[in-house]
C-alpha cells in the first residue's frame, strides 16, 4: 500500500514537474525533402554525367529554448539523410553508414545568462552564430563565422562556432517629436577561441583538374609561369595530378579571433561599427610543389637542365617552352609523370567596417541600406618548388582592399516585392586586384493572398560579364506546407565568374517543406 502510494506519489510529481518545465519550453522544427536533377548547359568535366540526380536530401531540424529566470539554454540541430550512396567495396555494403549515409549539424547549442552581474548585460556561452550588418545575404562586415557554401541555393548560410560573447544593451534613449533621437544602443564583445573553417561545394575540386581551372586562383606571376608550363604539357596529351592539403590555424592562444560590434539609432537611421581580427575565410596556395619525372633517360635529363627556367626571364622561360613543345611534337610527353602538390592556407586580416539601414519615407518607404568593409593583410607568400629549383613569390602583397554592399527595397503592391543590391567584392574574392561588381535582383510575384509565390532571382558579374538565374514557384495551400520547384541557371562563357565549373552544375529542384 505505501509502495503504491509513494510510486502514485512520484508519478504526480513527475507530471507536475513536467507541466512546470513545460512552461518554460518552446519550440519549433520542419521536415524538408530535397531533390535536384542536373540538366546540360554548364561546363563540366568529360567524365562527369550532363544528367544526373545531384542531391536528394531528407532534413529533420529540431529548435528548443529552455527557459528559467533570466538564464536561456538554446538548442539548435538537424539530422540529413542524403541519399548519396557511399558504396564502393564489398564490405561496405555491410555497414548502414555507406549504404544510407547521414550526418548531424547544429546551427546553435549556447547557454544565455540575461542581466550577467549587472543590468543590460547579457553573457551567451557555446555554439552560435553571430551576424553583423545589414545588406541581404551579402554581408562583408560579418566575418566572425565562417560561410557555408556547400549548398547554392541556402546563400548567406554560416557555420556555427563555439564562441563567448558579451553584449551590453542599456535602454538608453533621447526622446524626439515623433521619433526617438538616440536609441537602442548595443556594444558587443566576442571571442573566438578556435578557427572553424566553412564550406565549399563539391565542384570546387575542379579548380585542380587542370592548369586552366588552377589558373582562376593564381595571382603571382611566378606561378602563372608553371601554369603557362603546364598547359602546354596538357595540350599533349600530359597529365597531371593535384594534391591539394588544407592548413588551418593551429590551436594555440595566438590563433583565436576577436570581434567588437557598436550599433545604435540616430535619427532614424540604424548604423553599426566593428572590427575583427582574425583569418579571411578564403584560402589562398601557399606551398606549391612540382615533382616531373621521366621514364626517358634523355627527356629526365633535359628537364632537369631546364625547369629552372620557369623562374627566369621571358627569354628563358620562352626557351623553356620551346623545349616542351619539343617533347610533344616527339611524343616524349608521355613519359613524362607531373605531380603537383599544393598547401592551402587561410590569411590572417584585421578588419573594420560600417553598416546603416533606413526607410525613406519621402520615397513612400523604400528601405535603404549600405555595408563596407576594409580587409587589412599581410604578405601572402608563395614558395615554389619545381624539381628541386625552390622560388618564393608573392600571391597578394601586404596591403588592404574593400568590400560593400548598398541596396534598396520596396513592396510595390499587395503581389509584387523588388530587392536589389550592388555588390563591391564576392564572398570568394581576396586581395584589391581580384575585387569585381556584381548586381543582384529579387522580384517576388505573389498571388492568392501570398499562398502562391513567383520569385526571380539573379546575380550577375558586371564586367565578365555571367550571371546565375534562379526562377521558382512555391505553393503553400495547406497549413505549415510549402512546395517549391524551380531552377538555378549559370550563364556565361566556360572561364567567366558564374560560367566556369568550379561553381557547379545547372539543375532542376523539387523541395517539400512542413513547419511546426
Amino acid at each position: 500500500m505505501h509502495k503504491s502510494s509513494l510510486l502514485l506519489g512520484c508519478a504526480l510529481a513527475s507530471c507536475l514537474s513536467g507541466t512546470a518545465i513545460a512552461q518554460d519550453f518552446s519550440y519549433k522544427g520542419s521536415l524538408t525533402s530535397d531533390l535536384r536533377m542536373t540538366v546540360p548547359g554548364q561546363d563540366m568535366p568529360g567524365d562527369v554525367e550532363s544528367v544526373r540526380f545531384d542531391r536528394s536530401d531528407n532534413t529533420f531540424r529540431l529548435t528548443g529554448e529552455f527557459r528559467w529566470d533570466n538564464i536561456n539554454v538554446v538548442v539548435d540541430g538537424s539530422l540529413t539523410y542524403s541519399g548519396k550512396s557511399e558504396v564502393n567495396k564489398l564490405n561496405t555494403l555491410q555497414r548502414r553508414s555507406n549504404v544510407d549515409p547521414f550526418y548531424f549539424e547544429s546551427e546553435a547549442m549556447y547557454l544565455q545568462i540575461h542581466d550577467f552581474i549587472l543590468d543590460g548585460i547579457d553573457l551567451k556561452v557555446g555554439r552560435q552564430i553571430i551576424e553583423w550588418g545589414s545588406a541581404d545575404k551579402f554581408n562583408p562586415t560579418s566575418v566572425l563565422n565562417s560561410l557555408d557554401l556547400e549548398d547554392p541555393q541556402d546563400f548567406g548560410r554560416r557555420v556555427a562556432n563555439e564562441m563567448i560573447s558579451l553584449t551590453f544593451a542599456p535602454d538608453w534613449e533621447v526622446e524626439g517629436e515623433e521619433t526617438p533621437i538616440f536609441s537602442e544602443f548595443q556594444f558587443q564583445v566576442v571571442w573566438v577561441p578556435k578557427f572553424r573553417s566553412g564550406l565549399v561545394p563539391y565542384s570546387s575540386e575542379y579548380a585542380f583538374g587542370g592548369p586552366d581551372q588552377f589558373r582562376r586562383f593564381a595571382k603571382s606571376k611566378t606561378l602563372n609561369n608553371l601554369i603557362d608550363l603546364q598547359e602546354l604539357f596538357v595540350k599533349y596529351n600530359g597529365s597531371i595530378l593535384y594534391n591539394v592539403v588544407v592548413e588551418e590555424p593551429d590551436d594555440s592562444i595566438q590563433n583565436s579571433q576577436v570581434g567588437m560590434h557598436l550599433s545604435f539609432s540616430l535619427l532614424g537611421v540604424d548604423l553599426g561599427f566593428m572590427a575583427y581580427y582574425g583569418f579571411d575565410h578564403n584560402v589562398q596556395p601557399r606551398d606549391v610543389n612540382v615533382n616531373a619525372t621521366a621514364t626517358d633517360i634523355n627527356v629526365q635529363d633535359a628537364i632537369d637542365t631546364e625547369i629552372h627556367n620557369v623562374f627566369g626571364d621571358d627569354q628563358a622561360r620562352a626557351n623553356l617552352m620551346s623545349l616542351m613543345e619539343s617533347f610533344g611534337r616527339s611524343n616524349k610527353i608521355k613519359t613524362i609523370t607531373a605531380d603537383t602538390d599544393v598547401t592551402v592556407v587561410y590569411p590572417r586580416v584585421w578588419v573594420v567596417g560600417a553598416d546603416f539601414s533606413t526607410s525613406l519615407d519621402f520615397m513612400g518607404g523604400v528601405g535603404f541600406w549600405g555595408e563596407v568593409a576594409v580587409f587589412i593583410h599581410d604578405d601572402v607568400p608563395m614558395y615554389l618548388n619545381i624539381n628541386g629549383n625552390p622560388q618564393t613569390d608573392y600571391q597578394v602583397k601586404k596591403g588592404a582592399f574593400v568590400k560593400a554592399v548598398v541596396g534598396l527595397d520596396n513592396t510595390f503592391t499587395k503581389w509584387l516585392y523588388i530587392n536589389t543590391q550592388y555588390i563591391y567584392g564576392f564572398v570568394d574574392e581576396f586581395g584589391a586586384n581580384d575585387v569585381g561588381h556584381y548586381w543582384m535582383i529579387n522580384a517576388d510575384f505573389k498571388a492568392f493572398n501570398e499562398q502562391m509565390l513567383f520569385r526571380l532571382s539573379v546575380v550577375m558579374q558586371l564586367t565578365d560579364p555571367s550571371a546565375i538565374i534562379m526562377p521558382s514557384f512555391s505553393f503553400k495551400f495547406w497549413p505549415g506546407t510549402e512546395m517549391i520547384l524551380g531552377a538555378l541557371i549559370h550563364a556565361g562563357s566556360d572561364d567567366s565568374t558564374f560560367g566556369n565549373r568550379t561553381v557547379g552544375p545547372n539543375y532542376l529542384f523539387f523541395q517539400a517543406k512542413y513547419s511546426f
